[in-house]
């Protein structure tokens, strides 16, 4: 395999590993809304966030829903590689 293949095999593996390590994060934030404000959100917007994130129902459904999607997007990253590697 050319060294240029090479790289480009390290990068899509980091990729793909690193969307699924972002998936796995928004996974765990999605049942943690506290958590959550207080990691990503500035301190002086803190109460506003928290007040409408308590009203909204749907917060957890839709970060499930982006925390498979970006699962999914790492391992077929994943898949790539060994289809590259294969090929």
């Amino acid at each position: 395999m050319p060294p240029l293949m090479n790289y480009n095999i390290i990068v899509l593996l980091i990729s793909g590993g690193g969307f699924y390590l972002i998936g796995c994060l928004t996974w765990f934030f999605s049942t943690r809304r506290k958590t959550f404000v207080r990691t990503f959100v500035p301190s002086e917007e803190q109460h506003e966030v928290y007040r409408s994130l308590l009203r909204n129902e749907e917060f957890t459904r839709n970060m499930r829903l982006l925390a498979k999607l970006q699962m999914l997007v790492g391992i077929l990253a994943v898949f790539a590689v060994f289809v590259v590697w294969i090929f």
